[in-house]
């Protein structure tokens, strides 16, 4: 199953991303401090690969690492609001070459359930389609069944079992893999 994504991203003007409900910046530094809701939060980090942050100094260093991969071209991240500037999560596309990328999401606890991350999902396969990209992969914790239903909800198709993987040095986790083919 193909998903469109045109229909979604009603713009693209200078790095800008629009959907109907939410608008994708490029990820800043000053980013960091709303970013901490997501990565100080136990819960939203439950089903991520790093631990939640214990401040904002963690988070801080982390986007600074954000920061140096965007420059080398190995991943773009995207910052979502809504229209009055609330901070809904973070989007990506990650381990960026050039014909793939992985897309990586998260969504601020408070606004679970309402439909953001599919959009914002959605608007970064716009965004890879418009980088002619020609597939995206993703990965799940196995567990976290509300990410592989909206994997699959937006034509991600399963690519593994779940198997064991090193997701950051000395964490070992049971993750499934997902593909979607963009041709």
């Amino acid at each position: 199953m193909q998903t469109s994504g045109a229909a979604v991203v009603s713009k693209v003007m200078q790095g800008i991303l629009a959907t109907p409900r939410l608008t994708l910046r490029p990820f800043s530094l000053g980013d960091a401090h709303d970013l901490f809701l997501v990565r100080g939060d136990a819960v939203a980090m439950e089903h991520w690969d790093w631990p939640p942050d214990e401040n904002i100094e963690q988070t801080r260093a982390m986007a600074r690492f954000m920061d140096s991969e965007v420059r080398e071209g190995t991943a773009v991240y995207f910052t979502a609001r809504l229209a009055d500037g609330e901070f809904v999560g973070l989007f990506d596309l990650s381990f960026l070459g050039e014909t793939t990328a992985d897309l990586g999401f998260m969504v601020k606890r408070t606004r679970w359930g309402q439909g953001y991350a599919t959009e914002g999902a959605r608007a970064m396969i716009a965004e890879a389609r418009r980088r002619h990209l020609v597939a995206l992969k993703a990965r799940a914790h196995s567990g976290n069944e509300t990410s592989k239903k909206l994997l699959l909800r937006i034509g991600f198709e399963c690519a593994s079992d779940p198997i064991k993987i090193e997701v950051m040095p000395g964490r070992i986790l049971e993750c499934e893999h997902f593909h979607l083919p963009l041709d």
